[in-house]
């Protein structure tokens, strides 16, 4: 098997026997289609959490090397962001079989083809395993059972998989508290609050959401806060990346404003500098329920990179 993102050869190793380098690996493909299945909607809507995004745990559902069950695989991780998939790949060593993965590298990927590749490897295999009248094993039940959900059965195991918990290992208590959650929070707002939201706070958090998002919208006031600094911003030129986008937009901004480079040690300080009246206007109370409301970054749809199996 050969594993290709953006014409890069993520499979690239050195085979320390045979003193050569090659861009395939020989194994089953059994594991590998258990181990999609089994972190199906892990992949498909898990997303990096602060402090959770490093976890062995969270590795083991994102990383291709955790299938490899005793053969190599690379250092390849998947993990979702808002349409797209991030692909990342590292060095890996696995002296016992005297092999070395030699590439890293970084790419964003379409989801739809991410997933549909990916679930074309699944169906290949269990098509081989139906050929040679191997039937009913684990990966056809997981797999059926992924295939045959209906819309309301999806939901449910995306919702479970954003907050990292096993949509077909839960407790009953839990799975109740995802619906009576599901049932309280704005549908626009649910795939980022789940992304954010713990297991152990998620009815105070969904509370503190809901009340912020009520403060919001009872709040009749027509105060502008950023009104200068919106007659000041320079034109939005786009580059590659939205990141970098943003980066540039900001070094300008910041030229435009003061004309020079600035710290802000304080959000008072961030106020001077932006020229914003009345910084109360812009902020939310907050309390301990409130650490989820954080500014997050997710990438559009530009420069998608190919990925082949």
């Amino acid at each position: 098997m050969s594993i290709l993102i953006d014409d890069k050869p993520v499979t690239e190793l050195q085979d320390r026997q045979t003193k050569s380098v090659r861009t395939s690996v020989f194994l089953p493909l059994f594991p590998l289609a258990e181990w999609i299945a089994s972190n199906w909607w892990f992949l498909q809507s898990e997303v990096e959490r602060p402090g959770a995004a490093e976890s062995r745990a969270f590795d083991q559902r994102h990383n291709l090397r955790w299938a490899r069950e005793g053969f190599v695989l690379p250092s390849l991780r998947f993990v979702t962001l808002g349409e797209n998939v991030e692909a990342q790949w590292k060095p890996l060593d696995i002296p016992d079989a005297g092999i070395r993965f030699l590439g890293s590298g970084h790419a964003v990927l379409s989801g739809t083809a991410c997933r549909e590749i990916l679930g074309d490897l699944v169906n290949a295999v269990v098509s081989r395993l139906d050929d040679s009248g191997i039937l009913a094993t684990t990966l056809h039940d997981e797999w059926a059972a992924i295939q045959n959900a209906d819309v309301d059965e999806q939901d449910f195991c995306n919702a479970a998989a954003r907050l990292g918990v096993d949509p077909y290992a839960i407790d009953d208590e839990l799975e109740a508290e995802i619906l009576r959650v599901a049932g309280r929070i704005r549908p626009e707002l649910l795939r980022d609050f789940l992304s954010l939201a713990t297991v152990d706070e998620l009815a105070s958090q969904a509370t503190a959401l809901e009340t912020a998002s009520s403060t919001i919208a009872s709040d009749t006031g027509v105060i502008d806060a950023l009104d200068r600094v919106r007659s000041q911003a320079p034109p939005l030129t786009w580059d590659k990346s939205s990141w970098e986008t943003g980066y540039h937009f900001a070094a300008e901004l910041r030229a435009t404003l003061n004309g020079r480079a600035w710290k802000s040690r304080s959000l008072d300080d961030l106020a001077g500098h932006l020229s914003i009246d009345q910084l109360d206007a812009c902020l939310l109370p907050t309390s301990d329920e409130c650490r989820l409301f954080v500014i997050r970054h997710q990438i559009e749809n530009h420069h998608l990179a190919p990925v082949s199996l």
